[in-house]
């Protein structure tokens, strides 16, 4: 699927820079951290030989959270995908394999949601039938009740829904806490990085971000040179 992507998925980072996650989230001392999950999660979605877009506050339209989100998701419809994979950049347990397989499951008509443990969730995967701008910009966006709700209302459409593993995401130092302490599949940077802001006096650590702010609206493809499509507002 990932070399002739026959039925036209694409993957969606829609994530804030590192800059404004710092603005947002309650960690102190996290530039490091944010930088981190940036680069992690292009790392890992480069790894599925999918296609991608990675949105940030630079590229979003909207006044809110949900039509920014809508907008986002509208606009990769609108370059002729059917199929969208939306992720973030603070699941760093989240591996490729779990995202080409989210593909696969959409290939076969279903949709895919890897629900948060805030009541939100990390991974959906839509295709764009199933996808109703209007309802989906009124859900209520970054609170508890948004998994329980969104899920109702896919079911409304009839589609079938396959679920993922729980995940926990990042919002705040406890979240790190939590994560360092039940995620074993982290990657030997981000269990530093975590480490080192929990206990700051353990370990010295610098990371050069090298890809971050690369990749804001290329679209990638695993070969060949990527190029440059410019963002229309919605």
């Amino acid at each position: 699927m990932q070399d002739k992507n026959e039925h036209k998925t694409a993957i969606l980072v829609f994530a804030l820079s590192s800059k404004e996650e710092l603005k947002c989230k309650k960690i102190n001392n996290a530039k490091v951290l944010f930088q981190a999950l940036s680069d992690h999660t292009l790392k890992t979605v480069q790894k599925t030989g999918l296609p991608y877009f990675h949105l940030t506050e630079k590229e979003q339209k909207g006044n809110t959270f949900g039509e920014r989100f809508a907008n986002a998701i509208q606009f990769i419809y609108d370059r002729g995908y059917d199929q969208i994979i939306t992720i973030g950049n603070d699941s760093p347990h989240l591996r490729a394999p779990q995202i080409l397989k989210s593909a696969n499951i959409m290939a076969a008509g279903k949709a895919v949601l890897g629900p948060s443990t805030d009541g939100g969730f990390y991974l959906m995967g839509l295709h764009k039938t199933d996808f109703n701008i209007a309802s989906f910009k009124g859900l209520p966006w970054q609170t508890a009740q948004l998994w329980k709700q969104f899920r109702r209302e896919l079911y409304s459409t009839k589609v079938e829904i396959v679920e993922l593993s729980r995940f926990h995401d990042i919002d705040s130092e406890n979240d790190l806490k939590i994560i360092l302490k039940f995620t074993k599949n982290l990657s030997n940077l981000i269990y530093k990085v975590i480490l080192s802001i929990i206990l700051p006096s353990s370990i010295n650590l610098r990371v050069d971000s090298p890809i971050l702010g690369l990749f804001q609206l290329d679209k990638h493809h695993n070969r060949g040179s990527p190029f440059l499509l410019s963002f229309y507002p919605i």
